[in-house]
Parts: C-alpha cells; sequence; structure tokens
C-alpha cells in the first residue's frame, strides 16, 4: 500500500485559538493599500459630521460620524493596521458581513499596531466613538507576509485563529507551536515605568528595537539613578502579584545588554521553605549564561533571541499559605553580584515581563492594565478513516522538545472522537513518553520511557497491530507491548499536538507528521526516526 503525502496542510487541518498569541518568525509586508494615510491633501477620505483634514492630519471636532475610504483586501489573509491617534475611536472594516478591528482611545499620539485576518469587508472606516475631539494621522494598512527568506525575525501577535510557525534566533524552524491556554498575570509588561515600582532606579525612554520589531521611543531601559546616589547599589524594578499558594509559577522577562550585562530575576516573598525569595542570575551575551539559583528555584533558563535579546525565566512553588510575591528585576555587575556602579551609566534594556501558571515560560502575551489570556492551540483532521490504520499502522511525529515537568503532553492522537477508541504518542504527568493504545472502552496497551533528559529535536514512531506495538525514538526502539485490536472502533479523527476532547496540548513545536496505514517493519522503523 503507498503512502500519499500532503503539503497542503492548511486544506487538511482545522485550526483554532480564541485569542492573539505570539511567535518569532519572518515576517515582511505587502504594499500600502491606504491612499493619502498621511493626510498630505484633503482628499481619497468620504468625511462625515464633524470631520475635516487640516494640517496634515485627521481632525475630529465633536465629531460625530466617521471617516472612510475603500481598501482592496482579500478574505483570509492576515493584514496590519497602524494609526497615531488622539480621539476616542472604532476602527473597522465593513462590507458583507463586515468586521469590527475594535476600539482604541489614543491619549497622547502613540502609534498603534493591530493584526487582523480580512473577511469580505473592503471599507476602511475610522468611526468616533459618541462625540470625540482629536486627530489621527499615519494610517496605513499591509498585508503580513510570513516566512519569506530575508525578512527580519519578529516576535508576531498572531491574529485569532492564525497558526503559530516559529523560528529559533537563528532562523532554524521550529515548527507548528501548539500551547495550551495560559495568562500573564504581570500588568504593563512593556511599560517599566508604570505599575513598576523603581529602587535606585531611573525607568528611561529608548528606541531600541524590541523583539516584536517595535523602535518608538518607550519606557524599557532600566538606568540606576546616580543623581541621587554614589558609589555602588542594588539598582531594581518590582511589581507585586498575588498568585495562589501551593503552586507552580514561572516568570520570565526579554532582557538586553546595555551598560551592565547581567540581570537577576527574584521572586520576592514566594515563601518556598528555606529559601523564601528564591533567585537567579543571567548572563546576556553569546548563546546567553545561566548563573547560579537559590536553593528555592525549581528551574531557571535562558534563549537568546535576535538583535541581543535573551529571554531569561525563573520557576518556582509558591509556598502553601502565601499568595502574593513580588517579582524583582536587578542589574548585576556579574554572573553573582547584584552590586553595580551608581553613576548613572549601569542600565539593560527590559521588555516583555510576564508570570504565569506552569512549569515553563510560554509564548510571549502581552498586557497592559490587565492580564492577558491566550486561547488553546487546536489542530484536528475529522472524517479522515481513510488515512489511518484501522487494523495497524504507524504514527510518526517529529517535535522540537520542550518538557512541561508534571503536566500531560500529547503529541499525537488516532481516535474516533471519543475516549473508547484511540492510539496515540505521549508524555505523562509522570514525564515518560509513551505509546497508548485502547480498544473498544478497554485499555490494551501503555509503555514507555523516562522523557527527563530529552531536549532538541525528536523523532518519533508508534507502531501498532495486534500483539506487536512498539515505540520508536531516534533510531532506537524504547518500548513493546502485547495486546488486541479486535474491539478497535472506526478511527475518524486525528489530533496534532492535543488529546481527543482538545485538552493536553503538546506545549511544544510540530515539526512533522505521518499516519502510515500499516505496521512498519523494525528497519523501516529505524530510519524513519533517525
Amino acid at each position: 500500500m503507498g503512502t500519499k503525502v500532503y503539503d497542503n496542510y492548511a486544506d487538511l487541518i482545522t485550526f483554532n485559538r480564541n485569542s492573539k498569541g505570539t511567535a518569532l518568525r519572518p515576517i515582511g509586508y505587502g504594499d500600502e493599500l491606504v491612499t493619502n494615510g498621511t493626510f498630505d491633501t484633503d482628499s481619497d477620505w468620504t468625511l462625515g459630521t464633524g470631520w475635516s483634514i487640516s494640517g496634515g492630519q485627521l481632525v475630529a471636532t465633536s465629531a460625530t460620524g466617521s471617516a472612510f475610504q475603500i481598501v482592496s483586501l482579500t478574505g483570509g489573509k492576515v493584514y496590519q493596521l497602524s494609526v497615531e491617534n488622539t480621539a476616542n475611536i472604532q476602527i473597522r472594516i465593513i462590507g458583507g458581513t463586515g468586521q469590527s478591528i475594535g476600539y482604541y482611545s489614543g491619549v497622547d499620539a502613540n502609534r498603534e499596531l493591530f493584526t487582523f485576518t480580512a473577511g469580505a469587508g473592503s471599507t476602511l472606516e475610522i468611526v468616533a466613538n459618541g462625540t470625540t475631539t482629536g486627530f489621527i494621522d499615519n494610517v496605513s494598512v499591509k498585508e503580513v507576509l510570513f516566512d519569506r527568506e530575508g525578512d527580519p525575525l519578529t516576535l508576531f501577535l498572531h491574529p485569532e485563529g492564525v497558526p503559530r510557525i516559529e523560528y529559533d534566533a537563528d532562523r532554524n524552524l521550529k515548527g507548528l507551536l501548539i500551547e495550551p491556554d495560559g495568562q500573564n498575570i504581570c500588568l504593563q509588561s512593556e511599560d517599566i515605568n508604570t505599575t513598576w515600582n523603581p529602587s535606585v532606579a531611573t525607568p528611561t525612554q529608548s528606541t531600541e528595537e524590541t523583539p516584536d520589531g517595535d523602535k518608538s521611543n518607550k519606557y524599557i531601559k532600566l538606568v540606576d539613578d546616580g543623581s541621587n546616589h554614589t558609589g555602588t547599589g542594588i539598582v531594581s524594578i518590582y511589581q507585586s502579584i498575588n498568585v495562589s499558594g501551593g503552586t507552580k509559577y514561572t516568570a520570565s522577562i526579554f532582557a538586553k545588554a546595555d551598560g551592565v550585562s547581567f540581570v537577576r530575576l527574584d521572586a520576592n516573598g514566594a515563601g518556598v521553605i528555606g529559601d523564601p525569595s528564591p533567585q537567579a542570575f543571567f548572563g546576556l551575551s553569546g548563546a546567553g549564561v545561566l548563573g547560579s539559583k537559590s536553593a528555592g528555584m525549581d528551574d531557571s533558563a535562558i534563549e537568546a533571541y535576535p538583535n541581543g535579546w535573551y529571554r531569561c525565566s525563573i520557576t518556582w512553588t509558591q509556598g502553601a499559605g502565601d499568595t502574593n510575591f513580588s517579582f524583582f528585576i536587578r542589574l548585576a555587575s556579574s554572573i553573582s553580584s547584584v552590586f553595580v556602579p551608581l553613576d548613572g551609566t549601569s542600565s539593560i534594556f527590559v521588555w516583555g515581563a510576564q508570570v504565569e501558571e506552569g512549569p515553563i515560560a510560554t509564548s510571549y502575551m502581552p498586557t497592559t492594565i490587565s492580564p492577558f489570556t491566550r486561547g488553546k492551540d487546536e489542530a484536528t483532521m475529522t472524517n479522515v478513516s481513510g488515512l489511518i490504520g484501522q487494523k495497524e499502522g504507524t504514527l510518526y511525529v517529529e517535535v522540537d522538545w520542550r518538557l512541561a515537568t508534571g503536566i500531560s503532553q500529547c503529541l499525537l492522537s488516532a481516535n474516533d472522537g471519543s475516549d473508547n477508541n484511540r492510539l496515540l504518542i505521549y508524555k505523562d504527568s509522570s514525564n515518560n513518553l509513551a505509546m497508548y493504545a485502547k480498544a473498544g472502552g478497554s485499555f490494551v496497551a501503555s509503555q514507555g520511557v523516562s522523557s527527563t533528559g530529552f531536549s532538541g529535536i525528536q523523532k518519533i514512531a508508534f507502531a501498532y497491530k495486534t500483539d506487536d506495538f512498539e515505540l520508536y525514538r531516534n533510531g532506537s526502539s524504547i518500548a513493546t507491548a502485547t495486546g488486541s485490536l479486535a474491539a478497535l472502533a472506526t478511527l475518524t479523527d486525528i489530533d496534532l499536538g492535543q488529546y481527543y476532547s482538545d485538552n493536553f496540548q503538546a506545549n511544544m513545536h510540530i515539526r512533522a507528521v505521518q499516519i502510515i496505514p500499516r505496521r512498519l517493519s523494525d528497519e523501516q522503523l529505524i530510519e524513519l526516526t533517525s
């Protein structure tokens, strides 16, 4: 029996995520689609009550209507809209069923960026929310172009329902990112001058490009307060955060060296027995340096990002009776000391702060005055029984491994949409990589090995047939089992990176999947997974 190869995954896989979500990938932009978005002339826009074009701006004077123009969009494609505004407005695409991009209220002409997937609309409309006064300028709409060679790597905020293909800092493809839902409870993640409390520190504006490609002037530079202090000292910002006692949390930031090249992250007041304020050091050079961490820290990690940025994270288990901690970001003069010169030159760049429940730092979730909740990724293929070996077969998945300790992670499943009939490759809550088979509601097989030492690319195959189950990893057989599939009902669905019930997401990157309707030989399995 021959094997069919499909590369049009978007046509075969139903993908869903009910929120925006970030991933690092090459991002470029198409041609400008807005005519006269800089309002250099009084033309190209249809102006309603209270709207006018004057002085190179769109001006709202007690405006109650809208200003609009026709733009050419293609349904299903992703676009980015940017605008500067000080008026209370709604920006929307209308026509056909229409599409509202959302309500935005500007206060100081900051440039706002919004990504959206085009629907049937073709009219760009700027609508007054009630009666509004202010100005609009530099309106732009461009198509987002993904994964082109030569485009800059950007931590891009994908619209709802758009799959996230991710790359590392060296432009190596990591794969399709599949994550569970999550929430960033650290506020003002991109502005260290609000919500955050400085200690011997001066939050400072900078146009340094952040991982999301933003070059605007923003508060991301943490500098020692040398004007009021001398000698050496400890320079910090911190934010007090309410959490649940006895729960594992991960806090992370993106950091870049400036006057100093080291940073320390503290979970101050976390209440860990024997280490009430766990901490870890990081070096912001080369591939990133992991320094020492205190005994109460479960884990720490550093990952290089483009343009000299690093994502640094700490993981700990909050004390059982402690429902609050302070997330401290401290300058460091070395991989083991937080004492830095207080002369106005000790500094780093800080952006993208995140605190979330769980054992690893998941994809970045931007916040302002309230937490950001990311929806889970769902990737499924339904009514595809003809692709699945019903009495024998092989499931193959290649992933960029990311261990979430103590949490089940499903990598690949073939099932009938229920718990009663399913075959899957998964990592269980005891951190074992395993194969699993259930037929007619009865357990058939479950065998595996510890995955705590895994890292990097993992090629995994589960070959199944009555009394002949075998799990392969990276060219070697790691588990076998026997059992009968006689009671197995017709398998109709394939779930990538999740259970049949749309949970226990892989929380890692899926690089390749094969569904083979026969039990491969041992020689073939070795070749497939090598």
